[in-house]
């Protein structure tokens, strides 16, 4: 069983590996925030965070 276009606009795939977290939540068709504390910026994801607060601020909490 998959998840229907509604509930695909509410996920967020957050992940720290470009290639498994984010390439494959792309591929699922979802949105990526990448956790990079480093700062190494790339356009994979839809959003680049680098630390718990600017994801907690990302997400609205």
């Amino acid at each position: 069983m998959g998840i229907g276009d509604e509930e695909r606009k509410q996920v967020l795939v957050i992940g720290d590996s470009l290639n498994s977290d984010i390439q494959g939540g792309k591929n699922a068709g979802l949105d990526t925030c990448w956790y990079c504390p480093a700062g190494f910026n790339d356009e994979l994801p839809d959003y680049v965070v680098h630390s718990y607060e600017e994801l907690m601020k990302l997400l609205g909490v």
